[in-house]
């Protein structure tokens, strides 16, 4: 919990933890970082990103009127590794199902848009780059960025053309109309309760 302390131009965090059924407090007070003062919580947040990821920074404490100074580094949020697992199987099962489909029936009518619309939703779901962004982390981001802005519209074409024969151009252009449509009230809808 970070809250303004009573002294004008610091911060002020305090942990609570229970002990022995009591409880205790202890309050730190930030002063400084890197020998520059801290008046409130945006400019920690703003000092803490400019200075970037893998940095070491000083951090000047009060406890109990007692001043010293400590070094951290500056790490990466954590991410919760479950649920990046969970989209992998996810997109694993994706891939293993487009693959299936196109060895077994490779040249029925739409097995190979079937199996695109499948390796898309695998980089979609299991490409996840990790922060660093050198040359291969940033070929992981662009590509999940393309496959996220490919893959609705490769389903709605699937959609459309799979279960018959191709129809009239104007049969298409009427759903198409309707699917624009139905999005554009949506997101009319959405921006209004904002």
């Amino acid at each position: 919990m970070v809250r303004r302390a009573r002294r004008r131009g610091s911060l002020e965090s305090c942990r609570r933890f229970t002990r022995l059924r009591r409880w205790n407090t202890f309050c730190d007070i930030l002063l400084a970082i890197n020998d520059v003062a801290v008046p409130r919580a945006a400019v920690v947040a703003n000092r803490l990103y400019r200075a970037g990821l893998w940095t070491q920074l000083r951090y000047k404490l009060s406890r109990n009127g007692e001043e010293f100074e400590t070094r951290l580094v500056t790490t990466p949020p954590h991410k919760p590794i479950t649920v990046e697992n969970y989209l992998r199987v996810v997109g694993l099962l994706y891939l293993f199902i487009g693959l299936f489909i196109f060895a077994r029936r490779w040249n029925a009518p739409r097995a190979v848009h079937f199996y695109v619309f499948c390796l898309v939703s695998f980089v979609v779901c299991s490409f996840h780059f990790s922060g660093k962004l050198d040359t291969f982390d940033l070929e992981v981001y662009w590509s999940g960025v393309v496959a996220g802005l490919f893959a609705p519209a490769l389903l709605l074409h699937f959609a459309l053309v799979f279960p018959e024969r191709p129809e009239t151009s104007r049969k298409s252009l009427m759903k198409f109309a309707g699917f624009i449509c139905l999005r554009w009230r949506c997101l009319r809808f959405t921006f209004w309760w904002r």
